[in-house]
């Protein structure tokens, strides 16, 4: 099904089913970078030279090391059971 558009005076929207939305596309492109397209711009460097590979490894490790990607890594037990505290505190649980 392709989108359509609606137009009036006083808005404009998107005509498609609920199940499509924009949010799932952002998560989706996060996975594609991280499980695919880095670990394919490593093994295009490796088939150039083990320089290169070093290189862009370093580079990529970098990035995956950065507090905004924290998140691949996941919680520590230690930070779960912090979470889960936290959470039981909030809630009264």
């Amino acid at each position: 099904m392709i989108p359509t558009t609606k137009h009036n005076e006083n808005s404009f929207h998107f005509n498609f089913p609920l199940t499509i939305s924009r949010w799932p596309a952002p998560s989706r492109r996060a996975r594609r970078l991280y499980t695919k397209f880095l670990p394919a711009v490593i093994d295009a460097a490796a088939d150039k030279s083990p320089e290169l590979k070093k290189k862009y490894q370093a580079r990529v490790d970098g990035l995956l090391a950065q507090d905004e990607n924290r998140w691949i890594k996941g919680l520590s037990s230690q930070e779960a059971e912090a979470l889960k505290k936290s959470y039981k505190e909030r809630y009264n649980q």
